[in-house]
């Protein structure tokens, strides 16, 4: 598969993660993982070729991207290396203010929109 563009990944996870909430990467206290018991990811082991190896793995992205978690192991159409996006992304997906049962919320409506916009590839002119 060709690479996604950040702008792709982004309305994909937002799309993903709003028809069905529950599909989140939550335990049961609220925290977020990257692969879950139950087999629920976040928003990074969404996008993993075997999220199974992120199980357990604790931190935000930028604390184990040095060593679990690098561009070479997410799929052939997610593999962009930039720790700065992927912990983005990820901080969408864990914030508990962007979603209720039925999706997105207002402020995640609003995340959702900075997050586009600060990750947009400048038009070609």
């Amino acid at each position: 598969m060709p690479l996604k563009s950040k702008l792709e990944i982004i309305e994909e996870i937002a799309a993903y993660y709003s028809e069905d909430t529950s599909r989140r990467g939550q335990r049961e206290d609220g925290m977020c993982e990257y692969f879950t018991k139950d087999g629920k990811m976040c928003a990074v082991g969404y996008c993993l070729k075997n999220p199974q190896e992120a199980a357990g793995l604790e931190g935000g992205i930028g604390g184990v991207w040095g060593q679990e978690i690098k561009a070479d192991k997410f799929k052939e159409e997610y593999q962009i290396d930039d720790e700065d996006f992927w912990d983005s992304l990820q901080l969408f997906h864990d914030s508990k203010e962007n979603w209720d049962l039925k999706g997105l919320t207002e402020k995640g409506q609003s995340m959702l929109n900075l997050l586009k916009s600060s990750y947009a590839e400048t038009p070609v002119t």
